[in-house]
């Protein structure tokens, strides 16, 4: 339908680090760091933050790449 937009459910870091093979807390370290662009935070000081499951699949393609050359 005209202006309808689906959009991909975001994910957090835990999802994130299984699709890219590290720790979460190596995937949060890539947030603050900004190797990642976390689409949004929750509130709070220790609020998720979740990022785009497409960002985080064409880094893991690159990670798979770079350790094949």
């Amino acid at each position: 339908m005209p202006g309808d937009r689906h959009e991909e459910p975001l994910i957090g870091s835990v999802e994130a680090a299984a699709i890219l093979g590290v720790d979460p807390a190596t995937v949060v370290r890539w947030a603050h760091s900004g190797r990642l662009d976390p689409v949004t935070k929750a509130p709070g000081r220790t609020g998720a933050i979740l990022f785009s499951r497409a960002q985080i699949r064409r880094l893991a393609a690159e990670r798979v790449a770079a350790r094949a050359s």
